[in-house]
């Protein structure tokens, strides 16, 4: 039970990271065409 949770909370970190980059991998490529 103790290892279980384990992997599903990296699994779900990994999905917000992943996420968050490909959020803000867009906004900084208009960010440096407008600049």
């Amino acid at each position: 039970m103790g290892i279980e949770p384990k992997p599903a909370v990296v699994l779900t970190s990994a999905r917000t990271n992943c996420l968050s980059l490909l959020r803000s991998a867009p906004a900084s490529s208009q960010y440096r065409r407008s600049t």
